[in-house]
């Protein structure tokens, strides 16, 4: 059941990481979805040569590593929302 609920998981990062790339990339979707699965494959390869020698040395640690490390890294690298300085969007009263 854990195996199933790793594997759902990681798709529904996939998928959401494909979305948030399609809805900030603007003209040149096609090639901002192809850098992200260049990306993807890179460093799927290098995964295991990564933690292998981790998780010889402590099985635990091979899985909290990566794990840390994605919440660490992930939120400072999503897109953030262009903050209205204008006052453009801004409530007409």
């Amino acid at each position: 059941m854990l195996w199933a609920f790793g594997g759902v998981s990681s798709q529904l990062v996939l998928v959401g990481v494909n979305a948030l790339v399609l809805r900030t990339s603007g003209a040149n979707m096609a090639g901002s979805t192809s850098v992200v699965q260049s990306f993807r494959f890179t460093f799927a390869a290098l995964a295991p040569v990564v933690i292998m020698p981790i998780y010889h040395a402590e099985a635990a640690l091979a899985f909290i590593a990566p794990a840390a490390l994605l919440l660490l890294a992930g939120p400072p690298a999503l897109p953030r929302r262009e903050e209205d300085t204008d006052g453009e969007n801004a409530a007409k009263s």
